[in-house]
């Protein structure tokens, strides 16, 4: 058993990688660390907060994306709203479709 071992990141493979950059960085505020691969289209992007986006632009998902992706905040009732004002699918209460596939879980601090 490994002691104290902890995750990393999560990789999520999305079909519009500097979309879902922007999207995250404006909606989570999330910040990005590091990007992988030359030119205006990065084929891998890791933000700060353990999220890693993987550009594959034939996935057809939704199997092999991943289910779903917690998000702790301080207010999910204002992310709800903000999720509701970009015009997201609501799966179910405090959960949304990201335009790519991706659902988010927001969850209260």
């Amino acid at each position: 058993m490994a002691e104290g071992a902890t995750i990393g990141h999560t990789g999520v493979r999305v079909k519009d990688i500097n979309g879902m950059i922007k999207l995250i960085e404006d909606l989570l505020g999330f910040h990005v660390s590091k990007k992988k691969g030359d030119g205006e289209i990065p084929s891998a992007v890791w933000f700060e907060e353990g999220l890693q986006l993987v550009h594959d632009p034939d996935f057809g998902g939704p199997e092999g994306r991943l289910h779903h992706l917690a998000i702790l905040v301080s207010d999910r009732d204002a992310m709800a709203q903000e999720c509701k004002r970009r015009g997201f699918s609501e799966v179910r209460p405090y959960w949304y479709a990201l335009p790519d596939g991706l659902v988010l879980e927001f969850l209260g601090k």
